[in-house]
């Protein structure tokens, strides 16, 4: 009787070590998953389209809304980057009047 008790109780303590290696390995591909996630988002660029999907992802609303705030992010995008452009043009024209006087 005893014997056996024993060999049940190295049985699961064999079972407890599989267990929580298996548990680590599980933990390491998430966090390694949780990290490519977290790098294609940051290389891709949102587009305003997929900026009004994520924003209206669980709300139902009708094609005129979502149109709205598609052209919404379409002019604001556009909008930002004319406004970089002239900044950083503003400051190559600054850089070159300054070296030439």
């Amino acid at each position: 009787m005893a014997k056996g008790r024993a060999r049940l109780q190295r049985k699961i303590q064999e079972l407890e070590q599989q267990l929580e290696s298996e548990r680590q390995r599980a933990d390491c591909y998430k966090k390694r998953h949780q990290r490519e996630m977290k790098k294609s988002a940051a290389k891709a660029p949102l587009t305003p389209r997929s900026k009004t999907r994520r924003l209206l992802r669980y709300v139902n609303v009708s094609n005129d809304v979502s149109k709205t705030v598609l052209f919404h992010n379409v002019v604001v995008q556009n909008l930002q980057e004319n406004y970089v452009g002239h900044a950083v043009l503003g400051k190559i024209f600054k850089i070159f009047l300054r070296a030439k006087h």
